[in-house]
Protein backbone atom coordinates (compact mmCIF):
# COMPACT_ATOMS: atom_id res chain seq x y z
CA UNK A 1 0.00 0.00 0.00
CA UNK A 2 1.31 3.34 -0.90
CA UNK A 3 1.13 5.97 1.76
CA UNK A 4 0.89 9.58 1.20
CA UNK A 5 2.41 11.50 3.73
CA UNK A 6 1.26 15.46 4.62
CA UNK A 7 3.67 17.70 6.46
CA UNK A 8 1.81 18.72 10.08
CA UNK A 9 2.03 22.35 10.91
CA UNK A 10 3.37 23.12 14.16
CA UNK A 11 1.94 20.73 17.05
CA UNK A 12 0.24 18.11 14.32
CA UNK A 13 0.72 14.62 13.31
CA UNK A 14 1.47 13.31 10.52
CA UNK A 15 -1.52 12.28 8.41
CA UNK A 16 -1.31 8.91 6.28
CA UNK A 17 -3.17 8.43 3.30
CA UNK A 18 -3.61 5.15 1.69
CA UNK A 19 -4.21 4.82 -2.03
CA UNK A 20 -8.09 3.53 -0.89
CA UNK A 21 -8.24 7.24 0.26
CA UNK A 22 -6.35 9.23 -2.70
CA UNK A 23 -8.27 7.05 -5.26
CA UNK A 24 -12.08 8.24 -3.45
CA UNK A 25 -10.55 11.85 -3.36
CA UNK A 26 -9.71 11.47 -7.11
CA UNK A 27 -13.06 10.50 -8.25
CA UNK A 28 -14.93 13.10 -5.86
CA UNK A 29 -12.58 15.81 -7.63
CA UNK A 30 -13.51 14.27 -11.05
CA UNK A 31 -17.54 14.46 -9.78
CA UNK A 32 -17.01 18.09 -8.59
CA UNK A 33 -14.32 19.60 -10.70
CA UNK A 34 -15.08 22.95 -9.96
CA UNK A 35 -13.99 22.26 -6.18
CA UNK A 36 -11.37 23.47 -4.82
CA UNK A 37 -8.33 22.35 -3.11
CA UNK A 38 -9.53 23.78 -0.14
CA UNK A 39 -12.76 22.20 -0.21
CA UNK A 40 -11.03 19.15 -1.15
CA UNK A 41 -9.24 18.99 2.41
CA UNK A 42 -12.96 20.11 4.14
CA UNK A 43 -14.21 17.02 2.09
CA UNK A 44 -11.45 14.30 3.66
CA UNK A 45 -11.71 16.44 7.15
CA UNK A 46 -15.67 15.58 6.96
CA UNK A 47 -15.62 12.18 5.28
CA UNK A 48 -12.54 10.68 5.58
CA UNK A 49 -11.57 11.99 9.73
CA UNK A 50 -8.22 13.09 7.69
CA UNK A 51 -6.45 16.56 7.83
CA UNK A 52 -3.97 16.84 4.81
CA UNK A 53 -2.24 19.77 3.72
CA UNK A 54 -2.52 21.72 0.38
CA UNK A 55 0.26 19.99 -0.77
CA UNK A 56 -0.97 16.06 -0.45
CA UNK A 57 -3.80 16.93 -2.59
CA UNK A 58 -2.21 18.28 -4.97
CA UNK A 59 0.40 16.43 -5.13
CA UNK A 60 -2.29 13.40 -4.86
CA UNK A 61 -4.36 15.17 -7.93
CA UNK A 62 -1.42 14.79 -9.96
CA UNK A 63 -0.77 11.02 -9.49
CA UNK A 64 -4.83 10.83 -10.61
CA UNK A 65 -4.35 8.76 -13.94
CA UNK A 66 -2.04 6.74 -11.86
CA UNK A 67 -4.25 6.31 -9.25
CA UNK A 68 -7.50 5.26 -11.70
CA UNK A 69 -4.75 3.08 -13.51
CA UNK A 70 -3.98 1.01 -10.33
CA UNK A 71 -7.76 0.57 -9.30
CA UNK A 72 -8.37 -1.35 -12.43
CA UNK A 73 -5.61 -3.55 -11.83
CA UNK A 74 -5.32 -4.26 -8.21
CA UNK A 75 -7.02 -4.11 -5.07
CA UNK A 76 -6.16 -0.96 -3.09
CA UNK A 77 -7.05 -2.61 0.02
CA UNK A 78 -4.75 -4.94 0.33
CA UNK A 79 -1.26 -4.27 2.16
CA UNK A 80 1.17 -5.37 -0.49
CA UNK A 81 0.76 -4.47 -4.34
CA UNK A 82 1.95 -5.77 -7.16
CA UNK A 83 1.61 -5.73 -10.97
CA UNK A 84 -0.05 -8.64 -12.62
CA UNK A 85 2.50 -10.23 -14.81
CA UNK A 86 -0.65 -12.59 -16.38
CA UNK A 87 -3.48 -10.64 -15.75
CA UNK A 88 -5.86 -12.74 -18.25
CA UNK A 89 -4.50 -16.37 -16.36
CA UNK A 90 -5.42 -14.83 -12.70
CA UNK A 91 -9.03 -13.29 -14.25
CA UNK A 92 -9.74 -17.28 -15.88
CA UNK A 93 -8.71 -18.93 -12.56
CA UNK A 94 -10.69 -16.77 -10.54
CA UNK A 95 -13.13 -17.46 -13.03
CA UNK A 96 -12.62 -21.38 -12.32
CA UNK A 97 -12.63 -20.70 -9.31
CA UNK A 98 -16.19 -19.37 -8.34
CA UNK A 99 -17.52 -21.68 -10.91
CA UNK A 100 -16.49 -24.86 -9.17
CA UNK A 101 -16.12 -24.14 -5.15
CA UNK A 102 -19.41 -25.04 -4.29
CA UNK A 103 -18.99 -28.35 -6.50
CA UNK A 104 -15.34 -29.87 -5.90
CA UNK A 105 -13.34 -29.65 -2.51
CA UNK A 106 -10.43 -27.52 -3.66
CA UNK A 107 -7.38 -28.05 -2.29
CA UNK A 108 -4.29 -26.19 -2.77
CA UNK A 109 -2.83 -28.82 -4.98
CA UNK A 110 -6.11 -28.71 -7.17
CA UNK A 111 -5.72 -24.79 -7.97
CA UNK A 112 -2.29 -25.23 -8.64
CA UNK A 113 -3.09 -27.78 -11.34
CA UNK A 114 -5.87 -25.91 -12.83
CA UNK A 115 -3.44 -22.79 -12.88
CA UNK A 116 -0.93 -24.45 -14.76
CA UNK A 117 -3.45 -25.78 -16.93
CA UNK A 118 -4.62 -22.25 -17.70
CA UNK A 119 -1.15 -20.59 -18.18
CA UNK A 120 -0.35 -23.05 -20.55
CA UNK A 121 -3.29 -22.38 -22.49
CA UNK A 122 -3.03 -19.09 -22.30
CA UNK A 123 0.98 -17.99 -22.52
CA UNK A 124 2.12 -20.86 -24.55
CA UNK A 125 6.12 -19.46 -24.03
CA UNK A 126 5.66 -18.28 -20.54
CA UNK A 127 8.84 -18.24 -18.21
CA UNK A 128 8.82 -21.63 -15.67
CA UNK A 129 7.95 -20.35 -12.67
CA UNK A 130 5.88 -21.55 -9.22
CA UNK A 131 2.22 -20.72 -8.21
CA UNK A 132 2.60 -19.00 -4.06
CA UNK A 133 -0.25 -20.60 -1.68
CA UNK A 134 -2.72 -17.71 -1.69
Amino acid sequence: MRKVFSMPKKGQQYTMMTDEVCLALVRYKKDHPGATQKELIKWLEDTHKLKVSQATVSGTLKRSAELLAKAITSNLSSKRQKTLKFPVMEAALAKWFLANQEHVNLSGDLIHESAMKIIDRLYPDHPLFEFSNG
